[in-house]
Parts: C-alpha cells; sequence; structure tokens
C-alpha cells in the first residue's frame, strides 16, 4: 500500500505534511479523500516513496471505485505547503476540480488475510480480524474449525453471522450446537493454550473483489472461558425401568455428576459415579 510522488526538481523530504494530501475517483471531484499520515520508505531527488497507514487503505474500501483501477485514481491537495524545496520554496496546488491523474496503478490482489481471532465461550461470541474490509455478507462461518495441535477439530456448522457492515472486523454468532460440540472435544477451548483457528478455503470476499487465504492453526488472541454454570432443563422421571433422563442446557462432565432425588415422602437416592 505505497503512493509514489515524482516532483519537478528537488523537495526536502522532511517538509512533507501528507495531512494536505487527498485522493480521489475522478479529476473533478467534490468529494476527495485526505490521507491522514504515512511513512517514507525511499527517497531520491525528485521522488519519494510513502506506505500508507492501514487506516487510509481501510477507509479507501468503503469508497469504490476510489482507487481500484488507473482512471479511478486521482490526487490533490488543500494547500501549496504540503511539501518544500531546500530554499523554503512551497508547492504547486492541484485543486481539486482538476487533480493529478496517477501515471501507474497496481491492482491489489493479495488475498484476504485473518490476522487475528478473538473468542468468548461464554457468550458464544467470536471475533474476526482481517487484513483487509470484507464484505460479511460473503463471510461463511462453516469454513472455520476450532482445535489445538494434536487435538481434535471442530468446525462451526450451524454457527451465523450477525447483519453488519461491511468492516475489517467481524463477528460470528456461534450456535448452541457448535458450542456443546466444542465443549464436548475437551480440553478443546478450556483455555487460550487449547484453541486455535483452522481456515479453509472461501471464508468471505475482500470489498476489492480477492479472495480468503488459508490458515492453521491460528492462536487465539483473547479469550474468555465458558462460565455459564450448566442447568438441568429437563427431567424424565423412570417408567419402566431405573433410568432418569436430564437434559441439560449444555454439554457436561457426565463423570462429576452427583445425582440426588426426593420423594413426596422425604426418601432420597443419591448417585455419585
Amino acid at each position: 500500500d505505497t503512493l509514489r510522488l515524482y516532483f519537478s526538481k528537488t523537495v526536502n523530504a522532511a517538509t512533507l505534511d501528507m495531512t494536505q494530501l487527498f485522493v480521489q475517483a475522478a479529476a473533478n471531484s467534490s468529494a476527495p479523500v485526505r490521507l491522514s499520515r504515512g511513512v517514507i520508505v525511499n527517497v531520491t531527488a525528485t521522488a519519494l516513496t510513502v506506505v500508507l497507514t492501514q487506516n487510509d487503505t481501510f477507509s479507501f474500501a468503503y469508497l469504490a471505485p476510489l482507487l481500484t483501477r488507473l482512471n479511478a485514481s486521482f490526487l490533490s491537495t488543500d494547500s501549496t505547503a504540503y511539501i518544500r524545496d531546500y530554499q523554503g520554496n512551497t508547492a504547486v496546488l492541484i485543486s481539486a476540480q482538476a487533480a493529478l491523474a496517477a501515471s501507474h496503478y497496481v491492482f491489489d490482489d493479495r488475498l484476504v488475510q485473518v490476522s487475528s481471532f478473538d473468542l468468548d465461550m461464554s457468550a458464544g461470541r467470536m471475533v474476526l480480524h482481517f487484513s483487509k474490509v470484507v464484505q460479511i455478507a460473503t463471510l461463511n462461518p462453516a469454513k472455520l474449525s476450532l482445535s489445538y495441535p494434536a487435538g481434535p477439530s471442530i468446525a462451526l456448522a450451524t454457527s451465523t453471522v450477525p447483519v453488519q457492515i461491511d468492516s475489517a472486523s467481524a463477528t460470528v454468532t456461534v450456535s448452541t450446537a457448535d458450542l456443546n460440540a466444542i465443549k464436548a472435544a475437551y480440553p478443546l477451548a478450556n483455555q487460550a493454550a487449547t484453541t486455535y483457528l483452522n481456515i479453509a478455503s472461501g471464508l468471505c470476499i475482500a470489498v476489492v473483489g480477492s479472495l480468503s487465504d488459508t490458515h492453521t492453526l491460528l492462536p487465539v488472541a483473547a479469550f474468555v472461558p465458558d462460565t455459564i454454570p450448566p442447568t438441568i432443563t429437563y427431567f424424565e422421571p423412570p417408567q419402566n425401568s431405573h433410568s432418569h433422563i436430564l437434559t441439560m442446557s449444555q454439554t457436561v462432565n457426565t463423570s462429576t455428576n452427583i445425582l440426588t432425588l426426593t420423594n413426596n415422602k422425604n426418601h432420597t437416592a443419591t448417585h455419585n459415579p
């Protein structure tokens, strides 16, 4: 994500003020987009190469067709003082009504990366952080699975994506069925050390059109364990057998269950496996 500026004479790179530069999608625009800042990575006598900030590149994604092709890439300034030469002379103004067209353009076809993810097992919520702004409507949670080294892999088969604006971060609502499957694969997602994400091909599409990349065993960034106590949601007493059927609110460790039953004569029976 670089911007290369060519000048008619030698300039003093130290005087460059990126906040006085604008990009726009047409030569004549009433809504140019101001740049915030950048890092100069290469300097010659009459040219500067600047790496743009992630905030700037993310903001461009919301403003297509801005900077998505050569004929939608123009530069303007709101002042002559965006740079000076070594004699202190300011530059020539480039009006937003007569912007400078880009002479060269390279399309950003890099695959979308999931740079990190957060998981809250209590809230049933996963947040994905991407390297680009993505089309949230294209996000397919079934392409995600949780695992840990040498452990099982549980896909988010029935999880969903709530309505969100296109962004570089997306929230996935982990379904109750998927949460129970994850908990049944203990110690998967019991702690940060056993929480990793696998990403299959076809997870999402970027706003600028590039596809998502795959990844194996991406470690969780922020992790909240399951702290919700299980409850009995349904109890079926024995009919023709001595079996009691209990339906729980979530997956439980059956080896730790201690069950006490009391009848109407206050007689008790305890099951302690």
